[in-house]
């Protein structure tokens, strides 16, 4: 997810708690636009308990609606859309401190989450739809070298043959 345009606009109603997944609605590109992510049950139950969070916000300001009226999965404190910089600077940057890696973008995030993906044996399809590109054929040019040669596999499925 691109965290500009996708994840910054992600609204609520995106989000499917029960099958779990997010449709990405807003993308950068056309590939990317009304694509379905699937997202593990640690981080629903995160979701879930920001949800609870928004919800009351949202009653204790009903009278007058103005916290989060867009109803934005990443919002500020006072409600607003929260900004690609604000999230680097108060987000991922103390989070990097905090773990000890180098300074990283979130667009080194994707790449690292496309590559890990890869390298778990997800097939190249699905990557390149979560990723949102508009082919394998871009996701393969991009993360080719993921993709282990592995001569014994070869062989055993070439011995199936005969």
């Amino acid at each position: 997810m691109r965290i500009d345009v996708e994840a910054l606009s992600t609204t609520w109603n995106q989000i499917d708690f029960e099958l779990g997944h997010v449709t990405v609605v807003a993308s950068k590109t056309l590939a990317g636009e009304n694509r379905v992510i699937p997202l593990d049950s640690a981080l629903l139950g995160r979701l879930k308990s920001l949800r609870a969070e928004h919800r009351a916000k949202q009653l204790v300001s009903k009278p007058q609606n103005r916290w989060n009226p867009a109803d934005l999965v990443f919002c500020t404190s006072n409600g607003n859309r929260q900004s690609y910089t604000n999230m680097q600077r108060h987000v991922l940057e103390p989070l990097l401190v905090e773990v000890g890696l180098p300074h990283l973008s979130w667009h080194h995030l994707r790449y690292n989450c496309g590559s890990y993906l890869l390298s778990e044996k997800v097939p190249i399809t699905m990557v390149s739809k979560i990723l949102g590109h508009a082919n394998p054929a871009i996701t393969m040019s991009i993360y080719a070298y993921e993709l282990k040669e592995d001569a014994e596999q070869v062989r055993t499925a070439m011995a199936q043959f005969g």
